[in-house]
């Protein structure tokens, strides 16, 4: 695979038609999974170090906890802030709102603080 064909793959790919009836244009956005960009940078950092063995290449996917903050934990819409650090949140949560853990259980609750 080459490297910019592997850069098109983890930006995704975008497919444009347009027609001239009713002067309408279609815009389709086909983005891969995560587990297609994840394969796809695998391999671009294996072709990476096969062609350099004298460097060091690779990534890291932070599949880190995340703490949300929301009104409760059922309001998706009541969400106003998505952090991957606690603290981050605790800085950012206002009275009324709680930071919930991925699991939807309370991290954090500014009222009893």
């Amino acid at each position: 695979m080459k490297l910019k064909t592997a850069a098109l793959l983890l930006s995704g790919t975008l497919i444009f038609g347009a027609a001239n009836y009713n002067k309408k244009i279609t815009l389709i956005i086909d983005l891969p999974s995560p587990a297609q960009i994840v394969d796809a940078a695998e391999k671009v950092a294996e072709e990476l170090k096969q062609a350099s063995s004298d460097s060091t290449i690779g990534f890291e996917i932070n599949n880190s906890e995340k703490y949300v903050i929301r009104s409760s934990w059922e309001d998706l819409s009541g969400q106003i802030g998505e952090y991957t650090e606690l603290q981050a949140a605790v800085n950012n949560c206002p009275v009324g709102y709680y930071v919930y853990t991925d699991d939807g259980s309370i991290a954090y609750d500014p009222a009893q603080h």
